[in-house]
């Protein structure tokens, strides 16, 4: 409904609008149902970014030797800035993806990050939803795309976190 209204106020389609789940980026695109606009996952929009802007071939790693409780202490490193203890087997994972020329999205978000900073990508509008999910990294991607004239909307409930140990 907040876009609808930026589009009948401004008639103005700089707009970003992210989510965390395909569904529900999905579900609001059908709702505003504009081609025009950026309406993503935060996944999605990084991705984009590297792609268009970068013009990079990325690979995301599928099936890998580690186990699960140990991706997620290597990607809980990652999102925290890297300024935690660094996981054991931490290095063994980043050569594991070197020498399968393979990234998680932990890295694709980086990517963007820099990016983002290197060709100035600014929106007017950056709505997003859930925002209870966003981890530190994503939460720097969110504010590198801002400027003195962004206006910021952003929703959450810590109540319905997904990611509670975030």
């Amino acid at each position: 409904e907040r876009i609808k209204t930026i589009l009948e106020d401004e008639n103005e389609t700089d707009i970003l609008a992210i989510t965390f789940t395909k569904k529900a980026a999905t579900e609001m695109s059908e709702r505003i149902n504009r081609s025009d606009l950026t309406v993503k996952t935060f996944d999605a929009f990084c991705y984009e970014i590297v792609t268009n802007y970068l013009k990079k071939d990325i690979q995301i790693i599928g099936k890998s030797p580690f186990t699960e409780s140990e991706l997620n202490k290597f990607n809980n490193y990652d999102v925290g800035l890297k300024i935690d203890e660094k996981p054991k087997k931490y290095d063994d994972y980043i050569l594991f993806k070197q020498t399968e020329n393979k990234m998680d999205f932990i890295d694709v978000e980086y990517l963007a990050l820099n990016a983002i900073k290197e060709f100035n990508i600014t929106y007017k509008h950056i709505l997003i939803d859930e925002f209870q999910d966003t981890n530190e990294l994503q939460y720097l991607i969110f504010k590198s795309l801002i400027t003195d004239n962004t206006k910021t909307f952003i929703v959450g409930d810590p109540d319905q976190s997904i990611y509670g140990f975030r």
